[in-house]
């Protein structure tokens, strides 16, 4: 009797189960409906990641070509510009004609708007079957097809076995097609690389070059080297002033030689006079050794042009000694390149669109 009675028990309670079950399971039709009431509501409420996931669902369960528009538009909205291209696109050619007017007409505004900000890419190469990355996302393998990428800067990778790695950064413009033909080098086949043009030199006829001696050579462009033999030194050309310098600086140098001696001369004389002896005997020695005239020479002459000359040697030397560090600043500085920009929109900022979810189920 006890075993009847659980036999029975059990019966009961296994339908009370599948009859709970059933009560409360949802066809996939009224689960997708929950799914896009839930998503219009994100969508209102400005959460367009979590409005998209649901509209999806909601496609997922129960497709429908109406519920491409909603997607479409989360997409737009999350700057997905690719994406709601693609979604738009099927929105109007699976709609057809049964496409309302005025979704028609906002599905057209926003593919108008999203054409000014994708732009087609077309890559090439020359041997088929090699991967191509964008940004590192595997894309598929040449030859690709046209394909449509935000604007933006991209890096585009081409890899292929036996062929050296392609690489380079493309920036694409909304509205932009560019077009990309690579030619692969195979790894086995070096680069050559280019020589320079070594700068012909000629030895002047009066040289004559030994082992260990110091050689002067002349190049075509009128450049002096000097070193010794198997060296080459290459020489400045002295400017103007630093020319200036030197030969006023050599003149200085004489002027004050010159000074000096005429002083020595003029000391030697001075001793003899204060030798001659006194009286009328000794006039004509003194007047032998009267250095007055030396004196004025020296005094007014030699010292001052010594004096000139220096300064005007010193100034050279300063004023050649400054151009020239400024000149090679200036060609420092010239070898680094600064570009300042400023970027001014060229599109208005697009307004979120808005959603009109009525007649969807």
């Amino acid at each position: 009797m006890k075993t009847k009675y659980t036999y029975f028990s059990g019966i009961i309670v296994t339908v009370f189960i599948i009859f709970h079950f059933m009560a409360n399971s949802q066809t996939p039709d009224e689960e997708a409906k929950l799914h896009y009431k839930q998503a219009v509501t994100l969508f209102q409420e400005g959460n367009y990641n979590a409005a998209l996931a649901e509209f999806k669902k909601s496609y997922e369960l129960k497709p429908n070509w109406k519920i491409k528009i909603s997607i479409g538009i989360c997409y737009f909205n999350l700057n997905k510009f690719v994406d709601a291209q693609k979604t738009l696109l099927e929105y109007l050619e699976e709609g057809g004609e049964q496409v309302p007017q005025d979704k028609k007409a906002q599905a057209n505004d926003l593919l108008s708007q999203i054409s000014k900000l994708v732009a087609e890419m077309k890559i090439e190469a020359n041997i088929d079957g090699a991967r191509v990355l964008l940004n590192g996302k595997d894309i598929g393998k040449t030859p690709i097809k046209p394909f449509v990428v935000e604007a933006g800067l991209y890096k585009i990778s081409i890899i292929a076995d036996g062929y050296q790695t392609y690489e380079k950064e493309v920036t694409v413009a909304g509205g932009e097609s560019k077009s990309l033909d690579v030619t692969l080098i195979p790894i086995e086949v070096k680069k050559v690389e280019e020589k320079k043009v070594e700068e012909k030199t000629t030895l002047e006829p009066s040289v004559k070059v030994g082992e260990g001696e110091k050689v002067e050579v002349k190049s075509e462009s009128g450049e002096k080297t000097s070193g010794k033999e198997g060296e080459k030194v290459k020489g400045k050309k002295l400017s103007g002033l630093a020319i200036g310098a030197i030969v006023s600086g050599v003149l200085a140098a004489g002027a004050w030689g010159g000074a000096v001696g005429l002083g020595m001369k003029v000391k030697n004389m001075e001793d003899e006079y204060n030798k001659c002896p006194a009286g009328p005997g000794g006039d004509n020695c003194r007047e032998k050794n009267d250095g007055s005239t030396y004196v004025n020479i020296l005094n007014f002459a030699m010292i001052p042009l010594a004096s000139v000359l220096s300064v005007v040697s010193i100034s050279l030397g300063v004023v050649a000694g400054v151009k020239g560090k400024k000149a090679k600043e200036k060609e420092k500085n010239s070898k680094i390149s600064s570009v300042n920009f400023s970027l001014a929109p060229i599109f208005s900022d697009h307004s979120s669109a808005l959603l009109t979810v009525s007649g969807q189920f």
